[in-house]
């Protein structure tokens, strides 16, 4: 199988103690190519390190909503000018403690869809108990959105299809995995394979067989399989389908040589 994990924090522990073991049992499962997602200036500076030292990583950067710092729109611009960034990311809306903090939320992820809009690149969007406002701030950027992927998708199929509509992906994690999550299982399977991107958000979302924190890039061949079982296909067709979506959506060259210009950029 060749499989792309869209998105995963290999700068965060347990990974980055065992970065080298990791990135060999995520080869050895088949993924090709992963990208790490920051959500912070400072992982956002060490995606892109970590992309700048891997020619099978790539970065996204981005502010994510629950982030206790301001948005440095100029300090995340530079950082697009790095080739090992794909995606605008982790990026969006968490609602989870409560409607004040959800709409002090909204300007940052507006202008960081702005920016991905600007700069021809995909958005990776968490939303969390926001999903209508979500919707409607992505309405809002009109024709020529960002389009990109919503980041570990737990929401309705109608909701999908309307994100769809607007240019977006539904990344797929390890709840596919589990058969108690019958709701999201069901939506999953009846979405169109062309709509789905496989991911864990490695290390924090458990799948049947690895606890929520300890799970690896290499567990996106669990979520590949389980997200076959729904739809009655074999794996492997899966994992074609999703990995030339991710491909030509993250615009990932082939598969070969680390790219002629790397700029690291130092962890701060």
């Amino acid at each position: 199988m060749r499989l792309i994990d869209t998105h995963c924090h290999l700068y965060d522990e347990p990974l980055a103690a065992d970065l080298t073991g990791v990135l060999h049992r995520a080869r050895a499962a088949g993924v090709e190519a992963l990208v790490v997602v920051g959500t912070t200036l400072r992982t956002s500076r060490q995606a892109v390190a970590l992309a700048s030292a891997h020619p099978d990583v790539w970065a996204a950067v981005g502010l994510h909503p629950d982030a206790d710092e301001p948005l440095d729109l100029d300090a995340l611009t530079g950082l697009l000018a790095n080739d090992r960034v794909v995606a605008v990311g982790e990026i969006g809306l968490d609602g989870s403690q409560g409607k004040e903090r959800l709409a002090a939320q909204e300007p940052a992820c507006r202008a960081q869809l702005a920016l991905a809009r600007d700069h021809g690149l995909p958005a990776l969007v968490h939303s969390r108990d926001a999903t209508g406002r979500m919707v409607r701030i992505l309405e809002d950027l009109g024709p020529g959105g960002p389009g990109g992927i919503l980041h570990a998708y737990a929401g309705s199929r109608e909701v999908a299809l309307a994100l769809v509509d607007l240019g977006f992906h539904l990344g797929v994690a390890g709840v596919v995995c589990r058969p108690r999550a019958t709701r999201i299982r069901r939506v999953l399977g009846s979405l169109p394979l062309s709509a789905l991107v496989l991911e864990t958000d490695a290390p924090f979302i458990g799948t049947a067989t690895r606890p929520k924190g300890q799970v690896e890039p290499a567990q996106v061949r669990e979520v590949c399989q389980a997200l076959a079982a729904l739809h009655d296909l074999d794996p492997e067709a899966v994992a074609a389908a999703t990995t030339a979506t991710a491909r030509r959506l993250l615009s990932l060259p082939p598969v070969g040589p680390p790219p002629a210009r790397l700029s690291p950029v130092p962890v701060a």
